[in-house]
């Protein structure tokens, strides 16, 4: 679909999908035992004549019994289920309601299902903890990387882990939109504890640049304090109208500030600092 073509959608048994300008292809999930091929409706709205045409194609049903090699050329079972799932989650607001339903739709079996996943909640904790890994990788393997303080890693980090949130602000908005950032999300669970490892091991290089003091058993909230950092930057951003999201790029920076001023040795002039950007607006908080 390529020229002047500006509204189209797809029409499969009565019911009518949407299928973007830019798009060369289309997925239709089709239930075992359908028909090999499907008999499908295009419309699609010229905007010069403003006048619909309708195309009648024919797709070949694929799926992973029928094809295994284009299956693998396209996505692992796993990416499937992952991408299923959170395509419900985000459309209908809640998460599937049974295994069985889910499977039926995705067209596999219940034992493709748990030959990947133990339940349907362990599929969006993986998810969860997969767009972390990324963030991390990506982060990680920046040309500056070895030679940031910590500081300037944890910065690096917040600010990519927002880059990266914004193609799921939908799906943190339902999750986390409510909830206070003292609060854990057990949907957050294994995200936090892949966190947690990333942070050990920032924190033991700051320690070993001396920019992050021992100060003895108070040096154990440390942990606790960066993984409610991560929450609270969520929280404010979820909350954020500023253009741009400018507010949590400075909220960032600011608490970054005061948290490594507290691990260092000094913290009351970043103190101030944050309670300056934050008290102008409290009144108007809800």
């Amino acid at each position: 679909m390529t020229g002047s073509s500006k509204e189209i959608s797809v029409c499969v048994d009565g019911l009518r999908h949407p299928f973007g300008p830019g798009d060369d292809h289309f997925l239709l999930p089709v239930a075992p035992g359908a028909a090999e091929s499907v008999s499908v409706e295009v419309q699609f709205k010229k905007s010069e004549s403003n006048r619909s045409k309708r195309l009648k194609l024919e797709f070949r049903r694929i799926d992973s019994r029928m094809d295994e090699s284009i299956a693998s050329e396209t996505l692992s079972l796993r990416q499937r289920i992952e991408a299923a799932y959170l395509h419900e989650l985000k459309v209908e607001g809640r998460p599937p309601v049974s295994v069985f339903k889910f499977c039926h739709h995705l067209a596999i079996s219940e034992r493709d299902f748990f030959s990947e996943y133990a339940s349907l909640e362990v599929v969006e904790a993986h998810w969860w903890r997969g767009m972390l890994e990324q963030v991390i990788a990506a982060v990680e393997s920046g040309p500056e990387w070895a030679q940031f303080t910590a500081r300037q890693r944890m910065l690096a980090f917040l600010f990519a882990f927002t880059t990266a949130a914004l193609e799921h602000r939908s799906l943190l908005l339902l999750r986390l939109g409510h909830v206070s950032p003292l609060k854990a999300v057990p949907q957050w669970t294994a995200l936090e504890q892949r966190y947690e490892v990333f942070v050990k091991e920032l924190l033991m290089h700051g320690r070993l640049q001396g920019e992050i003091v021992s100060r003895g058993p108070f040096s154990a909230v440390y942990p606790r304090a960066l993984r409610l950092l991560l929450r609270s930057v969520v929280a404010f951003n979820l909350k954020d109208e500023s253009a741009k999201f400018e507010r949590t790029d400075a909220f960032i920076e600011k608490s970054v500030a005061v948290l490594f001023d507290l691990m260092g040795r000094q913290v009351l002039d970043s103190g101030f600092d944050l309670l300056r950007f934050l008290l102008p607006r409290a009144p108007h908080r809800v």
